[in-house]
């Protein structure tokens, strides 16, 4: 006896219940495999709101220290500035010497 050809709609079918019967196997493996990657790099996967806090300081940690050089290096540059226009005052307060 000969098999029929599958037409559009059986393809469809099929393809829709393969698709419901692995979403949860899919699911899981995700949710496991995310936990095993936690574990991995030493995080307990019950205290994530522990990590979150930990990245959260390193991250204003890092804005600080951002913050900081880029006003040191203000500061330094208007000391600079602050210095020649000193030493030319003076060269001028002096007689400008030749």
């Amino acid at each position: 006896m000969a098999r029929q050809p599958l037409t559009a709609d059986d393809v469809d079918a099929i393809a829709k219940r393969t698709v419901e019967y692995l979403r949860p196997v899919v699911e899981q493996a995700i949710e496991d495999s995310e936990i095993n990657l936690l574990v991995r790099m030493g995080v307990d996967p019950a205290k994530l709101g522990d990590v979150q806090k930990d990245f959260a300081f390193l991250r204003s940690q890092r804005e600080i220290r951002e913050a900081v050089v880029k006003q040191g290096i203000g500061a330094v540059l208007l000391s600079l500035l602050a210095l020649i226009g000193t030493a030319v005052a003076f060269w001028f307060k002096s007689g400008m010497p030749r």
